[in-house]
């Protein structure tokens, strides 16, 4: 990046002088600003609904996508491990044989865990709706609970489908 092109993003105001590709530095000056609180308010505040509107489609699998990843931390079981031990981030909660079990027999311990994109069968039988009821009260379309080692969640509607949003966003 050119000096010119640095000073002019930080908004710095340059000398005519320095404005040459080969200018040893650029200098900020004083800026003047005029500030009118009402219109600054105004726009914040309609900037910020604006904001709002477009950003929640968006947001909603973000913050599924953190919710999955950085909180459940769902990968752990649901995304296959590559030879070294990592995560396979080519089968991304694509299911997975579990590397872990209990030290005592545990009734109904499953082995696997399911794909939970969007293309899997778990997804097309449950369906979105099923899988939002799942998380926010730990029973299946059937009314079941599910099996060792799931955990039981009981989340939110908001955090259930922005969860929901995100699984659909995997291939």
């Amino acid at each position: 990046m050119s000096l010119v092109s640095y000073c002019s993003r930080q908004g710095f105001a340059l000398p005519a002088e320095s404005c040459q590709e080969s200018a040893p530095s650029c200098i900020p000056q004083a800026r003047r600003i005029t500030i009118d609180p009402m219109r600054g308010y105004s726009a914040w505040l309609l900037s910020g609904m604006a904001l709002a509107g477009l950003a929640r489609a968006d947001d909603q699998a973000e913050r599924g996508r953190y919710l999955v990843e950085e909180v459940a931390k769902c990968q752990n079981c649901h995304t296959p491990k590559s030879s070294d031990g990592s995560l396979d981030r080519t089968k991304w909660l694509k299911g997975a044989t579990l590397d872990f079990g209990p030290v005592h027999e545990a009734p109904g311990w499953h082995k696997t865990a399911p794909d939970l994109t969007g293309s899997s069968s778990l997804f097309k039988r449950w369906e979105a709706r099923g899988i939002t009821t799942f998380l926010m009260t730990a029973r299946n379309p059937r009314g079941n609970t599910a099996d060792p080692p799931m955990p039981d969640y009981h989340l939110n509607k908001e955090d259930a489908e922005a969860i929901v949003a995100y699984l659909k966003s995997l291939p």
